[in-house]
């Protein structure tokens, strides 16, 4: 019951980029990972195991995953860049220029960006936050989420690095872009999984989902008061709560949308709604910059609000149509090979990530 939730976080990203809202990128990233680190460990757990042949095949469906719609989609962007013109790419966006080096081509084929967010050639600009998916999806496959123990070890190991990184640098703030700071989040997810039936009677009695969701929202309305109701020397107080609450409440809706009992017709809208969360996370970048050299190429003149908001309406429609694409190749080609991944021990996977 994930898809509409992920396909919603990957919007998110696209409105703080495109339309510059305020905090909803981050918050989305952060949350996209708490989601991973319960997703993660939980098919690990329900379908691979902790073996050989369980981390073989856990790896093998984690890469088909990702990599043959990303290739397919770099591609496109690097017709696009060649057709719209470097210059122009660049002027949209800093990353977005065809690589001039082998190893600028290798990692961004690999997608493991050093430095993450400050590589500077990243076809994809969006793509650093992957490297780090990668590097947790690696260590959950390893082990480090196996057991209540060892979470609890890494989740309380995770708070502990964070309090100390705000408290020698005296900057009270998350950083969600690097691998130790997103630590948190993937060990938040993996931590709710395995305490899951306890903390949902919890949350039912206190927090139940009608509760949730609205605060949820909430939580990120007021985010986007902070740039204008707050002064600069109370925002970064505000900014923390707000990053908190988001946190918190993403786990509570993960547990709960968990336990929400629905039929299969709805099952199978949700999951087709959330095949485009990839495609529009990791390609709204090139698709809005196909609507800048359109908007560009004509000399359209038209506010800047309004330009941004056809970019953004623009990104969305195209990411959409591309994603169909893409996903019709998947389904048709990779999720076969995905399938024969998902048997261990002669046992067919219930958990279909």
């Amino acid at each position: 019951m994930f898809g509409l939730l992920r396909t919603i976080l990957a919007i998110n990203v696209v409105a703080y980029h495109i339309l510059k809202v305020p905090a909803i990128g981050p918050y989305a990233v952060y949350s996209f990972f708490i989601l991973s680190g319960f997703l993660m460990t939980m098919i690990m757990q329900k379908t691979y195991g902790y073996t050989l042949l369980g981390f073989k095949n856990y790896a093998s469906n984690r890469l088909l995953r990702l990599y043959p719609i990303y290739w397919i989609l770099m591609l496109v962007t690097l017709i696009i860049i060649y057709f719209v013109g470097n210059d122009i790419a660049q002027e949209f966006h800093h990353s977005l220029r065809v690589p001039t080096t082998w190893q600028e081509f290798l990692i961004n084929t690999l997608m493991i960006f050093p430095g993450l967010m400050e590589y500077p050639t990243r076809v994809l600009p969006a793509t650093w936050a992957l490297t780090i998916e990668l590097f947790f999806y690696l260590l959950i496959g390893l082990g480090i989420s196996r057991n209540r123990k060892v979470t609890l070890v890494w989740f309380i190991s995770s708070i502990s690095y964070m309090v100390f990184i705000m408290y020698s640098t005296k900057a009270i703030a998350y950083d969600y872009g690097s691998l130790l700071t997103a630590s948190l989040p993937f060990s938040l997810g993996a931590f709710i999984y395995h305490y899951k039936q306890s903390l949902y009677s919890l949350l039912e009695r206190y927090i139940p989902l009608k509760v949730s969701l609205p605060l949820f929202i909430v939580n990120l309305a007021l985010s986007l008061s902070l740039p204008i109701f707050w002064s600069d020397s109370f925002s970064w107080k505000m900014s923390f709560i707000f990053e908190t609450l988001n946190i918190a409440l993403t786990a509570c809706l993960i547990l709960q949308l968990q336990n929400i009992k629905t039929n299969k017709k709805w099952m199978t809208l949700d999951k087709k709604i959330g095949d485009y969360s990839y495609p529009i996370y990791i390609f709204h970048w090139t698709a809005a910059l196909i609507v800048f050299w359109l908007l560009t190429v004509p000399n359209i003149q038209i506010s800047k609000l309004n330009n941004d908001i056809v970019i953004f309406l623009g990104a969305l429609a195209i990411s959409y149509v591309i994603g169909s694409f893409a996903n019709k190749f998947n389904d048709k080609y990779i999720e076969k090979l995905r399938k024969k991944n998902r048997k261990v021990k002669g046992k067919r996977n219930l958990a279909k990530v």
